[in-house]
């Protein structure tokens, strides 16, 4: 292997009585896995598909998908099994909790694996990074705020033989990661149980195909309620410290698609105020019982000031985005004093730390939204244009923002109204809102995941979601068969043949990666479906040849998914792998196998994916319609 490849290798083995293996390709999101791996895989396997990627899983513009940056990072700090205090033996530098160095992590990247066994299952997959790759992921991490200098606080590179240590969000991330491949675990890892572990992040939803963040009004809305916090968040000197979680507490972020389940409550904008003014309140109150309370390693006094050079600077996200409080600007005669304004650097930063946002140019679009949508006007209306992450560029709420964010608790009643308002048709009333409306608005979909957190059910719009989208890779790879049979030159038929192979791929590890997650016997998020059903499902995703003389048809070689085209500077400057040798495998026409496999998968999907819809729309449906979710909901 060339010392320039990135390799990744992902596998699903399937353990039977007779103590064979089979092992199947799965992407890393959704792979049941553990950090304590303690498979021993023998020589005895049958192998029914492994996958093994070259490059990096990109969108059609370059950027490398999001989902795989969280996972890598999360496996990194579970892989280095941090510890609060390290052995002050030999060296004279002050210690940091939970810290580790750029040395200590390119040692680990060079073999990154995490994989867990179950009682009928093993999940692995693994990460082989060259050193110039694992450096550039860390700059990437250290950009994202994922890990941070504790030593020097406004550093924004990581430099070597420096410690670092994961912030509340990166910690955010790896609990998401950890509760979902490993929600059976009893031992949790020691960082996750530290007062590092305060952040509940705000998560967007992302549109699976590129990646991109989905918007509407609405969600707009959610995004800026939770960004302006329960009451006015102003700065002060002797400010004290932000109260964070008890000990143990699991967070209850707004949790999306491809996200850890956690059984948060029911959100509505009248019950947010009152819930987290109480719970400050009642933390506060608690804390003085103690000797010593609970304070985040990262509250000083200077590096919380929204105009420090801090590079992080949130370790919760329930107390909102810090204010200034009548502030004067001079701009123009006479002066101008707003009762509450913000710099467009803390909104920045803000969205930075408190959700899972891992590009700052995407913060940028998203803090746009807030003034393309009415929130936030600039305070100087000479000003320039469009929004801009600078401490000297202010912003003050609208009247439409100070109704949003819903300060005046009192007024907030008269101003709710119904999530139909929201939809594309007015005139629908409550209770004719359909499941259809619902999905296709990021907003309204929010407030149903929240609605079935409560309810207990949110695996089944998991599933479907996930299910949904094997549909249209699949839907992809039928138009290309078919385009395949028309007569065509000899190097579009190559082309239609590696865009195949490609999509095979995808399809076959996305399917067992819904398999694994909520369809086999044993998945941690099990989808209530007819027993029939599951038990022809699971014959057909655990097929291996054993010791048959037959060939699986999970055995041709499936090149992983890959993009060849250049990536921009504003996206991700990796270092280019190696190009490998070509070698000869079967083309597409040559394995009607996977094709009749995928045919047989795409039909028994299908019937779990219907069996799903109709479950929520008559039964989630009629019960979030009536609940708190619908009818405070603000304009």
């Amino acid at each position: 292997m060339p010392s320039k490849t990135i390799k990744k290798t992902l596998s699903l083995a399937s353990l039977t009585s007779e103590g064979t293996v089979g092992k199947v390709s799965v992407h890393s999101e959704g792979t049941m896995v553990n950090p304590q791996s303690t498979s021993d895989q023998s020589s005895q396997t049958a192998v029914i598909h492994e996958e093994e990627a070259r490059s990096f899983h990109r969108t059609l513009n370059g950027k490398i998908f999001q989902r795989d940056i969280r996972d890598i990072f999360a496996m990194l700090i579970l892989g280095l099994e941090l510890k609060e205090s390290k052995s002050k033996k030999f060296t004279l530098s002050k210690s940091y909790p939970f810290s580790f160095t750029i040395e200590d992590a390119l040692e680990k990247m060079k073999d990154l694996n995490i994989s867990i066994e179950l009682s009928k299952t093993v999940a692995s997959f693994s990460y082989k990074f060259p050193p110039d790759v694992a450096l550039t992921l860390l700059d990437r991490f250290f950009l994202a705020k994922l890990i941070h200098c504790p030593a020097d606080r406004t550093r924004s590179t990581p430099k070597p033989h420096v410690s670092l240590q994961p912030t509340p969000k990166g910690l955010a991330l790896v609990q998401t990661f950890y509760d979902r491949i490993a929600s059976k675990a009893s031992d949790h890892p020691e960082v996750l149980q530290s007062n590092l572990n305060t952040m509940d992040l705000f998560l967007f939803d992302r549109d699976l195909s590129n990646d991109r963040i989905l918007y509407s009004r609405y969600f707009i809305h959610l995004l800026f309620a939770t960004l302006m916090g329960p009451k006015p968040n102003i700065w002060t000197p002797n400010a004290a410290p932000d109260p964070i979680p008890e000990q143990g507490a699991k967070p209850s972020s707004p949790t999306l698609f491809a996200c850890g389940y956690n059984g948060e409550q029911g959100f509505s904008f009248s019950q947010f105020q009152i819930e987290k003014s109480e719970g400050m309140k009642s933390t506060h109150k608690k804390d003085s019982k103690l000797d010593e309370p609970r304070i985040s390693p990262l509250y000083h006094r200077y590096f919380t000031n929204p105009e420090s050079g801090s590079h992080v600077q949130y370790y919760v996200s329930d107390v909102g985005v810090r204010l200034c409080k009548d502030k004067t600007f001079t701009f123009k005669e006479p002066n101008v004093t707003f009762e509450y304004s913000v710099s467009g650097k803390a909104i920045h930063q803000w969205l930075m730390d408190c959700t899972d946002i891992l590009n700052p140019s995407d913060a940028c679009q998203v803090a746009g939204c807030l003034i393309s949508t009415g929130l936030i006007k600039n305070v100087n209306p000479l000003g320039k244009q469009g929004f801009v992450p600078e401490r000297d560029s202010f912003y003050r709420l609208t009247k439409l923002g100070r109704k949003v964010c819903q300060w005046d608790k009192d007024q907030a009643k008269k101003r709710s109204t119904s999530v139909s308002e929201f939809l594309k048709n007015p005139k629908k009333t409550v209770k004719e809102i359909k499941l259809g409306d619902i999905l296709k608005d990021p907003g309204t979909r929010l407030q149903f995941r929240r609605h079935l957190n409560k309810e207990y059910c949110l695996e089944n719009l998991d599933a479907y979601l996930q299910l949904t989208e094997f549909a249209k890779v699949y839907e992809s790879v039928e138009n290309l068969q078919n385009l395949r049979l028309k007569p065509s030159q000899e190097s579009i038929v190559k082309r239609i043949d590696t865009q195949l192979e490609t999509l095979r791929s995808t399809c076959l590890s996305t399917a067992y990666q819904i398999y694994i997650t909520f369809l086999s016997p044993e998945a941690p998020f099990n989808v209530n479906i007819d027993y029939k059903l599951r038990a022809e499902i699971a014959n057909l995703m655990t097929y291996s040849k054993a010791s048959e003389a037959e060939e699986s048809p999970f055995d041709t070689p499936v090149p992983s998914p890959t993009d060849e085209k250049d990536v921009s500077k504003d996206n991700d400057d990796w270092p280019v792998p190696a190009k490998e040798e070509k070698t000869e495998t079967s083309s597409a026409e040559e394995t009607p196998d996977i094709k009749q496999t995928l045919k047989d998968i795409s039909s028994l999907f299908n019937q779990v994916s219907t069996h799903l819809y109709r479950l929520m729309e008559s039964d989630s449906i009629p019960k979030f319609a009536s609940s708190s979710l619908v009818d405070n909901l603000v304009y």
